[in-house]
């Protein structure tokens, strides 16, 4: 029977500690992504009832939102009545965001 170390098991708990904290990490990472994902396909579908289907070179537009314009795209598309009205809001959060 083979004995183990002080320093093999250490070893093997700090390499387990690692794997665990890049697990979490990762789980996460891609947890928040997902959480994005579906946050902008409901804007998305809000957004086509709003003011009728996209083209997609303005559902991509809003697909490339960080969270936080995509929350604030959220709280005002209830004020957009048209296409052209959602075009100068990315417009203007383009704008911000650039200066």
């Amino acid at each position: 029977m083979r004995y183990v170390t002080t320093v093999e098991r250490r070893a093997k708990q700090e390499g387990l500690r690692e794997g665990l904290q890049q697990g979490l990490s990762q789980g996460l990472s891609q947890g928040l992504s997902q959480g994005l994902q579906r946050e902008i396909s409901l804007v998305i579908r809000l957004l086509v009832g709003r003011v009728g289907p996209l083209s997609p070179e303005l559902e991509q537009q809003v697909r490339s939102l960080t969270i936080d314009q995509v929350e604030a795209l959220a709280v005002n598309l209830l004020q957009l009545d048209s296409q052209d009205e959602l075009e100068r809001w990315l417009d203007d959060v383009r704008d911000s965001s650039s200066s």
